[in-house]
């Protein structure tokens, strides 16, 4: 069986080598912010990772759309994005910050109709660049903060956690736009954005199911 490692206790020069992005290695995970964990690929398709830390819900930044293991019912969101140069981060970071709001705010009720027992991961292949970029992008708009602090926040909990030059471009201009693709005068106007507790719907754009 495989062990549980954090970023922590990794050495990044044995873990996290160039590869392709579904390349087998130990899971890793990390709280950011209280319900919010970053993580490997491997953690994503960890059954035993995802049991111990109480997942509900997984956003992926890959490649490719990972195995989530179908019998835990978690809600699953795939963005595909390369971690290049070519990426486009901001149309992908909008509606990934908006998911992560709600789910932190509502997720599935819970006892309390607050949504106590959900637990989001996000993750890429390694835990660093794409999905260290919306973390980070969160943190931004959650904290109202520039690409710095955000950073310095989820290095204190994740330090191996580097978005790729052009990603930190795209962050950075994300904290000029108010943390919204729309705010603009030259852009349109922001759509309502009504979240549920299994799809997002952008009104005039029909709705996006979470894959169960």
């Amino acid at each position: 069986m495989a062990p549980l490692i954090t970023s922590s206790n990794l050495n990044s020069r044995d873990h996290f080598k160039e590869c392709d992005c579904h390349d087998h290695r130990h899971p890793n995970i990390d709280e950011i912010y209280p319900n919010l964990f970053l993580g490997n690929l491997s953690a994503a398709q960890s059954a035993e990772t995802l049991t111990e830390h109480g997942i509900t819900h997984i956003i992926s930044v890959t490649s490719r759309p990972p195995s989530i293991p179908e019998e835990l019912h978690i809600k699953h969101k795939y963005f595909e994005i390369q971690d290049d140069h070519k990426a486009d981060l901001l149309a992908v970071l909008p509606e990934a910050v908006l998911r992560l709001e709600w789910i932190l705010k509502n997720g599935d009720g819970g006892l309390d109709g607050k949504g106590g027992r959900s637990k989001v991961l996000v993750h890429c292949c390694m835990g660093k660049s794409r999905s260290g970029a919306v973390v980070v992008g969160y943190a931004m708009k959650l904290e109202r903060c520039g690409y710095e602090q955000a950073l310095e926040k989820v290095k204190g909990h994740r330090h191996i956690v580097r978005p790729n030059s052009h990603f930190v471009e795209l962050l950075r201009a994300w904290g000029r736009m108010r943390y919204s693709p729309w705010c603009g005068e030259d852009l349109p106007k922001p759509k309502k954005v009504v979240v549920e507790s299994e799809w997002v719907e952008i009104e005039g754009g029909g709705e996006d199911e979470w894959e169960m």
